[in-house]
């Protein structure tokens, strides 16, 4: 979702530099994100206003977190269903168009962009620092959601899941996939993510694996540092 402004932003940050890997500095690009979808769906506005109530904590300015002397840049995106209507909402007109303006989602995502500023995040444990603030600043939004009062009467959480996408370039990807695959593929504890690979223009390619359990966070970690 939003991938255009991924991009977007993408251009205006400076990278994550990684140190280890083919004896050079290896330039990546992390993105967290949390998707969630619905029992019941909710009125898109009333939906984004919740959502950024569970935020009020952390932001400095309109579009940015900061946690653990980290800052991120955050977008809320919302999958709109056109043409849905709750089974028990009274219908005062026939037009079309006053149907549509109604405007329910049936799925958000909230996106976390590393905002390091002149600050380049380069050693092995500001990596790893940077990599647990962001997925604990995930599940700490999920807890929200789900634990407030006020939140969760209108929000009905079906399911989620929260994701790290890397991206870098083609080769990087590739071997960043290859050893994590084989990480898990030698582990007996760790339940296996989603991971996957898109393919992506100008030989920059992106990881996306979930994230939910905190030991696929430290596998990442040490592959990736």
């Amino acid at each position: 979702m939003l991938e255009k402004v991924s991009k977007q932003i993408y251009a205006k940050i400076p990278p994550i530099i990684l140190k280890k890997f083919f004896r050079k500095d290896q330039k990546v690009y992390l993105k967290f994100a949390l998707i969630f979808d619905f029992y019941e769906l909710p009125l898109v506005e009333d939906a984004i206003q919740l959502v950024e109530s569970c935020l009020t904590e952390y932001k400095v300015d309109a579009s940015t977190l900061n946690v653990n002397d980290f800052k991120f840049t955050y977008f809320i995106d919302c999958e709109i269903e056109e043409d849905y209507l709750p089974p028990d909402i009274d219908i005062i007109c026939e037009e079309s168009e006053c149907l549509q303006s109604l405007g329910y989602t049936s799925l958000m995502e909230i996106m976390l962009f590393p905002k390091n500023d002149e600050k380049r995040v380069e050693d092995r444990k500001q990596v790893e620092k940077l990599m647990i603030t962001g997925v604990q600043l995930l599940d700490t939004i999920l807890n929200q959601l789900k634990n407030d009062e006020k939140v969760k009467h209108h929000l009905k959480i079906r399911s989620d899941n929260k994701i790290i996408a890397i991206e870098s370039d083609s080769l990087f990807i590739s071997d960043i996939y290859k050893k994590i695959s084989n990480e898990l593929a030698k582990s007996k504890t760790i339940r296996t993510p989603y991971i996957n690979i898109l393919k992506g223009i100008d030989g920059k390619d992106k990881l996306i694996i979930t994230v939910n359990d905190a030991s696929i966070v430290q596998l990442l970690i040490r592959v990736l540092t």
